[in-house]
């Protein structure tokens, strides 16, 4: 389980920060990777 949830956390946090940057802002981009990141870091299994 561990392992698939950091596989989505390695896939989220890259689109996100791909999202921000196709939407026109490397700012944005940044936050929405870390946006993610944390996210990911709040509701992970804890193991």
């Amino acid at each position: 389980m561990r392992d698939k949830f950091a596989t989505v956390a390695a896939v989220f946090v890259p689109l996100g920060f791909l999202g921000g940057l196709l939407q026109g802002s490397i700012g944005l981009a940044i936050g929405s990777a870390i946006t993610w990141a944390i996210i990911f870091l709040i509701v992970r299994p804890k193991y």
